[in-house]
């Protein structure tokens, strides 16, 4: 195995609550967001206490101060004091102006730039979802989402030409189930079903087998069926596996259900909203545009 693929051991802060919070933007939810006004630049990196598990209560977080929300609110929580003193709290980070004007650009689609951990030299060690989410954005980015099948084709050819060399066999995409307080839309039941979202973008992903929309579910898992699965429960976020996996019979990734706290490697992309933000409040060039 490449030296690079063997999983660091992470230490993680773990707590008997059946409930963390944890925030994102929802699926153009009105999820039960707490609104707070920015105080100090503590918030710029909020502190990161867990993984995401089930029964997560969300704390919107996700999008800087001076960005409209659905419902036309603005963020944001600040820090664990504001949230409540709550040490289960956990927060998605802010852009780091620096690490935004010199964001990496190993492709580029559709006028996206688009970050592969695999072809980083200085990404030495496999990260959870929510440690990848935050990894994206302090680069004003976000872990990938593949709205469409010409993008989902684009990402995963990079992908498979990757695995094929052995140098990676997993990495994350933004996708995220929508069962958590605030998804209790009957048209989001049951979550597994019709509640999968892409959490970079709100986009909702369609029903499995659905008419409309696109899904790209590989066929094959570990229970022997395909996905979704929720093999060994709580497997509430999207990985692409490289197809020697599982064994795709097309010979090609596809999406797989599996749980948010394993480490992967990240696929990042442009996010149009935080860049904005830094451009707009920061007096900083950006090596790309």
């Amino acid at each position: 195995m490449n030296e690079r693929m063997k999983p660091r051991l992470l230490r993680r802060v773990k707590s008997g609550m059946t409930e963390l919070r944890f925030l994102i933007k929802g699926p153009s939810l009105y999820l039960p967001f707490h609104w707070r006004r920015e105080r100090t630049a503590a918030i710029r990196n909020p502190p990161l206490v867990s993984a995401p598990q089930n029964g997560l209560v969300y704390v919107e977080n996700s999008i800087p101060p001076g960005i409209e929300t659905g419902d036309g609110s603005h963020s944001v929580v600040g820090n664990a004091t504001d949230a409540g003193d709550d040490e289960n709290v956990v927060y998605l980070d802010f852009p780091d102006p620096r690490l935004c004007s010199q964001r990496p650009g190993h492709e580029k689609f559709d006028g996206h730039y688009y970050y592969l951990s695999w072809r980083d030299p200085t990404f030495d060690h496999f990260l959870s979802w929510l440690e990848g989410r935050n990894f994206c954005r302090r680069m004003c980015m976000d872990l990938v989402s593949l709205e469409t099948p010409e993008e989902n084709l684009f990402v995963t050819g990079l992908f498979e030409s990757a695995a094929s060399q052995g140098v990676t066999n997993s990495t994350w995409t933004s996708g995220l189930v929508c069962n958590f307080p605030g998804c209790e839309a009957e048209e989001l039941q049951p979550a597994r079903e019709n509640g999968w979202f892409w959490s970079g973008s709100g986009v909702r992903i369609s029903a499995k087998g659905s008419p409309t929309g696109f899904t790209d579910w590989s066929t094959v898992g570990g229970a022997g069926s395909g996905q979704p699965d929720d093999l060994e429960g709580e497997e509430n976020c999207i990985a692409l596996f490289g197809p020697t996996v599982y064994g795709d019979p097309d010979g090609h990734p596809h999406w797989h259900d599996v749980s948010c706290h394993t480490d992967r490697d990240v696929v990042c992309e442009d996010d149009p909203k935080l860049i904005e933000y830094v451009k707009t409040n920061y007096d900083i060039s950006f090596q790309r545009k």
